[in-house]
């Protein structure tokens, strides 16, 4: 489903704390390292060991470390007894346990003696793609990491940026003691603080007072409105919220022009510049001294006018069944938030496992830009025609 704001988008953790904190000592040598990484359905998924045992993490530079705690037992982990709030990406809160990894290495240079985790339930979502959890800036805050999606390789440096990179050339990071990559990002003149978030596969993701700031200086128009949920977080499906997709001005990143993105906006959301920005170049982040580079491959602008269609409804598995999770006008009206979906294109969809991963592949089966769904309300069941634009 190549609408993945709805897919795997609960894994964004959004920690609590205010302030960037500095760099502790690191006593490895300077050193220049490589690490390959994979995709699965928007997420960067890289290899990493614990304690000599290996797994899979997914990159994710909007969160802090969180592992499924069953796992890192095995990999010899132990609980802290320290606690801490964390909000999903619906803005959810709850206390998770806090805990401890022994001896992660990530790639060949980049080893950490210990490596604090959140300890999370098991979440079926990091099962399917086989992933024990999610790797945040906590995990490189002493190191300068590159992106570069046209090899799916991560650059480690330390303990300075590539060559080539001024101190000066890149944007200056917003303290963030969770080691969030934070930073001003200009429309028409209008600044607004972004979260650079691997773990948010789309380019923009826009909180509403963003949005309102912007469509005060027209550089924000409103270009279908619906209702919904964004995704399941580590909370669970919110309560059903007002949305839109946003037509923005350009914004310019690293001398590359970037014209006429569209984003979702949502209240009690980050503003968040996503993973589809590594299509059109390398993102350098410099944890020790809070730099964001950007190095696009070509420096044409791009248009994204035609980019990223969304379906007119979402799906999500939740309560035993796929219901509608998201809707948009204009099925407002034909569409219940809840409603189950029993069909796609005719396609019985009740037997299919539970899982965000079974519903996108179908999605992503489709060549259209229509399809049926069959909806079973009640003891009735009826068609609805769905449209991706």
């Amino acid at each position: 489903m190549k609408n993945h704001n709805y897919i795997l988008s609960g894994f964004l953790l959004l920690l609590l704390l205010p302030l960037r904190i500095t760099a502790q000592e690191f006593t490895a040598k300077r050193y220049i390292d490589t690490i390959r990484y994979e995709i699965k359905y928007g997420r960067i998924i890289i290899p990493v060991t614990v304690n000599q045992m290996q797994c899979k993490y997914i990159l994710d530079t909007g969160g802090q470390t969180a592992t499924i705690w069953e796992e890192a037992k095995t990999m010899g982990g132990k609980l802290t007894g320290a606690n801490k709030v964390t909000a999903d990406m619906n803005g959810k809160a709850n206390m998770y346990s806090m805990g401890k990894l022994p001896k992660v290495k990530i790639g060949n240079q980049l080893i950490l003696p210990e490596l604090t985790t959140i300890a999370l339930p098991n979440i079926k979502g990091f099962r399917d793609l086989g992933v024990v959890g999610i790797l945040g800036g906590d995990a490189f805050k002493d190191v300068v990491m590159s992106l570069v999606s046209s090899s799916r390789e991560i650059h480690i440096h330390y303990p300075y940026r590539p060559k080539g990179l001024k101190l000066n050339d890149g944007i200056p990071l917003a303290d963030s003691e969770t080691w969030q990559v934070n930073f001003p990002l200009s429309f028409s003149g209008t600044s607004v603080q972004v979260m650079f978030d691997t773990g948010v596969p789309e380019l923009l993701t826009m909180n509403e007072k963003d949005y309102l700031l912007l469509a005060q200086i027209y550089a924000a128009t409103v270009v279908h409105k619906g209702k919904g949920t964004l995704g399941a977080g580590l909370e669970g499906l919110a309560e059903p919220k007002h949305l839109k997709q946003v037509r923005l001005d350009k914004f310019t990143l690293g001398g590359k022009s970037f014209k006429n993105p569209t984003c979702l906006v949502a209240s009690d959301v980050p503003t968040i510049l996503g993973a589809e920005v590594l299509r059109y170049g390398i993102v350098t982040i410099d944890y020790p001294r809070g730099g964001f580079y950007f190095q696009p491959y070509k420096q044409s602008p791009v248009d994204l006018s035609k980019a990223a269609p969304i379906w007119s409804v979402s799906i999500l598995p939740a309560r035993g069944k796929f219901e509608i999770a998201t809707v948009w006008e204009p099925l407002i009206d034909r569409v219940d938030i809840g409603d189950e979906v029993i069909a796609v294109n005719g396609k019985d969809i009740t037997r299919l496992p539970l899982s965000e991963i079974a519903v996108s592949d179908i999605f992503d089966q489709i060549t259209s830009s229509e399809a049926t769904i069959t909806i079973r309300r009640k003891k009735r069941k009826f068609d609805i025609n769905i449209y991706r634009r």
